[in-house]
């Protein structure tokens, strides 16, 4: 079950509406449909690219129809992304630890574009 906002609001879009009752969905769709980017992203190991396909070996992921589609197309999904992103190529192959702040959330970005791509 899903705990409501202590304060201000939040809102789901999904798809067809916004979400008011979180506890509405199941836990493994709403896991599908959120991703969260903080400003200050935690330090992770590894790189975006391994990220991506990480998520996509995820239960949830895998029974996505579009993961099989991720995974097939990661490299050609990345560079698109680092063109629109404004990412120096190969940006997204490089650890996390090595990009810049900024680097470091516009890959982070990147790979939830990437991730609930339909």
């Amino acid at each position: 079950q899903l705990d409501e906002p202590l304060q201000g609001s939040m809102q789901i879009c999904n798809g067809q509406g916004v979400l008011t009752d979180f506890n509405a969905t199941s836990t493994p769709d709403w896991r599908m449909r959120v991703i969260y980017v903080p400003q200050a992203l935690p330090p992770l190991a590894g790189s975006p690219v391994s990220f991506i396909t990480e998520c996509c070996s995820f239960d949830c992921r895998r029974k996505f129809v579009g993961a099989k589609s991720i995974l097939q197309d990661v490299a050609f999904l990345c560079r698109d992304m680092e063109s629109q992103l404004l990412l120096e190529d190969g940006k997204l192959d490089q650890s996390w630890a090595s990009l810049s702040g900024g680097e470091r959330q516009r890959a982070a970005i990147g790979c939830a574009l990437i991730l609930t791509r339909s």
